[in-house]
């Protein structure tokens, strides 16, 4: 068939290419000068081949473009949703071109897509399969009179992933008009039964080929949607890193959960002057208090008193500043930083100040939307290692983490109350059914504030884009008995109370209605 017989001339001239080089072309050459004449013939390859094609076969030609959107690519709809986790297919680039002549399945098979990000990248081997093929004799003219050899092929493995797909429809949609991620999780076996990067783009595009013009205007767009921000995007954790903070207080015996600070809405240190997120302060407050306020005075004090390197080892038994996932090349680790690390990174000693505002979750920690997720899942099953999956058939295998399950209980309880007690952060997000979700915002900031920046802080567009505050929220329910976790981060849009948590809640009052019979 012309199809058949287009892709064989390609694959010959590609073959013949490279054998000529090998033999002797490239030992001579300059190294830079060899690289640039072996991507140019490629690239001649690539695009005057199908011109001479279509000359040639223009009839053919037509029928196989037209059929090509039918057998390669996601729906518009898929391709737009799941496309930073599920990835894409396109044809092989450079390098992989070169390496496919070591490679019998893809050196074989003309005109062969392979999995370029996310889970087609990672598990390509097994869902590609083998191609069959037939070997046949012919005559002079071309024409086929026997067949030779036939190999029958070898569809690839199945895979059924963990994704609820009208959940992830519907976070999508409800964080769609942010940059952000959102990530739900089941908080026993680690699957991932939401996990959305925003902004997003159709990869059919990527597929079929992709103008040099829309890929520099994704290059270009300030929301990076070509970034796959639920595992490389990093974002200071703000508030929600206050459960874990309370639990070092805890579990290093700095704190009990009836201990108290008084907070009059900024305290000064040597000279610099740290602010609670509310003017005037929240008066008196115990640790429950405190994390259901989320008063940064209190953590300020409980950060004091444990030290930086204190806070950072519990802070990484949560598995922050590591990466969770297995072979997600894009996955990053985050940062915890301590005293040792900003010594061998900066060169400089640690400063108190910094240890005031790494309690705030600010400052140098950074985190991923996945470790968020993660650590809230872990307070949610009662202290438990629990891995994220994307897989059905790949269940975590929960292991007890080193804490007393009594300061879970109490951490927990006080993500219940931040929630659904007057005075929470979140209290205006709750749910008013049978079933609740606890939880805790987060609002951090990309920038050091001025008076006025606080000044304008009540109209978050004040700011140029980049400079506006990060908005998350991270919880669990249903309270009397968890099944899920919920991580949401919108970028640059603003306090956590107001974005990331009403976010949050309609994933949860979607989950319980779905998935729980008494909902």
């Amino acid at each position: 068939m012309p199809n058949i017989r287009r892709q064989f001339i390609k694959q010959k001239i590609l073959t013949a290419l490279a054998q000529r080089f090998f033999q002797g072309v490239i030992v001579l050459a300059p190294i830079g000068v060899t690289i640039w004449v072996v991507v140019s013939l490629f690239n001649w390859v690539d695009n005057f081949l199908p011109n001479l094609l279509n000359f040639i076969f223009p009839q053919q030609f037509a029928e196989v473009n037209g059929h090509i959107p039918k057998v390669t690519g996601l729906g518009f709809l898929f391709a737009i949703v799941l496309v930073l986790l599920v990835g894409w297919l396109s044809s092989l680039f450079f390098v992989e071109r070169f390496m496919s002549f070591f490679d019998k399945i893809l050196e074989r098979t003309p005109g062969i897509k392979i999995g370029k990000i996310g889970i087609e990248k990672i598990l390509n081997r097994e869902l590609i399969g083998t191609p069959g093929f037939t070997r046949f004799e012919v005559n002079a003219a071309g024409r086929a009179v026997r067949t030779v050899e036939f190999v029958d092929g070898v569809s690839g493995n199945a895979l059924k992933t963990s994704l609820d797909l009208e959940l992830q429809k519907l976070t999508y949609q409800k964080l769609g008009r942010y940059a952000g991620s959102a990530i739900a999780m089941d908080i026993k076996t680690g699957e991932v039964l939401a996990c959305v990067s925003t902004p997003s783009f159709d990869t059919n595009k990527f597929a079929f080929g992709i103008t040099q013009p829309e890929f520099n205007e994704l290059l270009k767009n300030e929301r990076r949607p070509l970034i796959n921000k639920f595992l490389s995007g990093q974002y200071p954790p703000g508030s929600v890193i206050k459960p874990i903070i309370a639990l070092a207080a805890l579990e290093n015996k700095i704190v009990d959960q009836d201990y108290t600070h008084f907070c009059p809405g900024k305290i000064e240190l040597y000279g610099q002057e740290f602010y609670c997120w509310k003017d005037g302060g929240h008066g008196r407050v115990n640790l429950k208090d405190a994390i259901k306020k989320s008063c940064d005075i209190y953590f300020y004090e409980v950060a004091r008193l444990l030290g930086v390197d204190r806070l950072a080892e519990t802070i990484r038994k949560f598995n922050f500043g590591q990466t969770i996932l297995k072979d997600f090349d894009e996955e990053r680790k985050g940062l915890v930083p301590d005293t040792k690390w900003k010594k061998n990174a900066l060169g400089k000693p640690w400063l108190l100040g910094e240890t005031l505002i790494t309690g705030i979750g600010q400052g140098y920690i950074l985190a991923t939307p996945m470790q968020i997720c993660k650590s809230m899942a872990q307070f949610a099953n009662g202290g438990y290692v629990v891995n994220p999956t994307f897989y059905l058939d790949e269940k975590s295998k929960l292991s007890r983490m080193d804490f007393d399950v009594d300061n879970i209980k109490i951490i927990n309880e006080a993500l219940v109350a931040a929630t659904n007690e007057p005075g929470g952060t979140s209290y205006g997000s709750r749910l008013n059914g049978k079933l609740k979700f606890a939880g805790k915002t987060g609002t951090s900031q990309v920038t050091k504030l001025t008076i006025k920046d606080r000044e304008d802080n009540a109209n978050p567009n004040a700011r140029e884009y980049k400079y506006r505050d990060h908005s998350l929220f991270a919880g669990f329910g249903p309270v009397e008995e968890p099944k899920y976790a919920v991580a949401v981060v919108a970028e640059h849009s603003g306090p956590g109370s107001r974005i990331a948590a009403p976010i949050a809640s309609s994933m949860f009052d979607f989950l319980f209605k779905k998935r729980i019979s008494n909902a």
